[in-house]
């Protein structure tokens, strides 16, 4: 399938799909579908903010909201399309981002496996990136790309995607660790520089125990979510994980909500 023009200098399509708002955010719009930002802190053990997980709010030009995880599956066998919205997803955040006082902390972006193994593979997408993060004020470095559910199939071409990013500084990370998709094995395979820890595990000691013992062999920083009372805080902290997310810290918020809320 040929999808150039989708990233290409020449045809950048969903640049163009980006509107600025008077106050200086962006949005976009594609097939009668708007799309916007929200971002979820990320704390370290200090509780200080390291970085910021940029989410989509997706809602009908009517005005009728949308599920985002249940729309970005409904476009699993929709190549393209799933290429569009997470692009044009990718540019929001990186806008919003840029564009505030947090812009120097790491910002964690979502693809699903079928996009990051298709653009992360393809050289000119990949330069296009590299562009546009610069374009942003941004340095590649900066920019974690989170793989969520994922079959086996996809585990070889995310590994070499993987390994192209990571010559630009790109790192990424591995979703849900311990549900049905992202195992022991899988962690070990792709070794990803992050492993998000699902809040499933964080209800049994041994389990987290597991969970930082893999990430300290594969070398990857861990990350608690679905945090939401001090005693999981606690629990996790104990057994050295390094990272938090999760509503009892902070829930996902417009960006200039974020800075009014957020040191």
């Amino acid at each position: 399938m040929d999808i150039s023009n989708i990233y290409s200098n020449q045809y950048d399509t969903v640049q163009k799909l980006l509107k600025i708002q008077p106050d200086g955010s962006a949005t976009g719009v594609y097939q009668g579908i708007q799309f916007s930002s929200v971002f979820q802190p990320i704390f370290n053990q200090q509780l200080e903010l390291v970085a910021l997980e940029g989410l989509a709010r997706i809602k009908h030009i009517s005005g009728q909201k949308l599920d985002p995880a249940r729309y970005f599956a409904d476009l699993e066998r929709q190549v393209e399309i799933n290429v569009v919205c997470t692009i044009l997803c990718c540019k929001l955040h990186l806008h919003n981002f840029s564009c505030s006082r947090f812009r120097r902390r790491k910002l964690f972006l979502n693809v699903s496996p079928c996009v990051f193994e298709l653009l992360a593979n393809e050289p000119l997408a990949v330069e296009r990136f590299m562009t546009r993060i610069g374009e942003f004020g941004a340095v590649p470095s900066q920019i974690v790309f989170e793989i969520t559910e994922f079959k086996e199939s996809d585990i070889r071409a995310i590994v070499m995607g993987k390994g192209k990013l990571a010559r630009f500084g790109v790192q990424t990370a591995l979703d849900d660790y311990g549900t049905d998709y992202s195992t022991k094995d899988r962690a070990l395979e792709i070794k990803a520089d992050y492993l998000k820890i699902d809040r499933s595990v964080l209800l049994c000691d041994e389990k987290i125990s597991e969970a930082v013992t893999i990430a300290n062999k594969i070398g990857a920083t861990t990350v608690a979510e679905g945090i939401e009372n001090q005693d999981t805080l606690t629990r996790c902290q104990l057994h050295g994980v390094s990272l938090f997310q999760g509503f009892g810290l902070a829930k996902p918020n417009a960006m200039k909500i974020l800075e009014s809320n957020l040191d």
